[in-house]
């Protein structure tokens, strides 16, 4: 009888796969199909030691499959390893390999729509923020606030709108030095120290 298989590693760890890579995942990268490597074949090309990890960790061959999505779209990789040598895959196994393979791959394209829906939905409501913070800038315009309100509402719009830490708004005072100087009229996020040295800002300065 088949023993049941055995838990999943909870242990991850990062890799890397050039499509120059000798390793059957590279190789499929390479050609967009199936690949399968001997890695005790003689000759193989190892130029970055990879192959040899894999043969000191028992790892004799391997297949790899792309997850190609009816469109055509390469989304991942599912790879397989065996401690035999030369282990070859039977007709049914590759059948079922290439079922589970376009499974996974529908999954993953699925995963990754949700993912761009979610990112798309985030922006689109960071711009309506933008947005109404623009119209109340607007409103404020027409209404006639008062100077120092309606920088320190620019100031605020700069700081939300570009994420930023800090935010400052200068005029130009061109009469001042032989190109002008900009005097700070508002400010987020400069301590009182801040404030006093960049109160006026002259061309030999920047």
């Amino acid at each position: 009888s088949r023993s049941a298989p055995a838990a999943p590693s909870t242990r991850r760890a990062a890799w890397s796969t050039p499509a120059t890579s000798a390793t059957s995942c590279g190789q499929a990268l390479a050609t967009n199909g199936p690949a399968h490597v001997d890695y005790d074949a003689p000759g193989l090309a190892d130029p970055d030691g990879t192959l040899r990890l894999f043969t000191e960790g028992g790892i004799r061959s391997a297949q790899s499959t792309p997850l190609i999505t009816r469109t055509g779209r390469t989304v991942g990789m599912l790879c397989t390893k065996w401690a035999e040598p030369q282990r070859q895959l039977s007709e049914r196994e590759a059948r079922f390999l290439d079922l589970l393979a376009r499974q996974a791959a529908e999954f993953i394209e699925r995963r990754l729509s949700e993912n761009a829906l979610r990112e798309s939905e985030r922006r689109l409501s960071i711009e309506l923020a933008d947005t109404k913070l623009l119209q109340h800038l607007s409103a404020q315009l027409i209404e006639g606030q008062g100077s120092e309100r309606l920088y320190e509402t620019v100031v605020d719009a700069a700081l939300w709108i570009m994420r930023s830490d800090y935010a400052t708004m200068q005029v130009l005072h061109p009469g001042r030095g032989s190109h002008g100087e900009l005097r700070l009229i508002a400010s987020r996020g400069l301590d009182e120290a801040a404030k006093q040295r960049f109160e006026w800002v002259s061309a030999k300065d920047a």
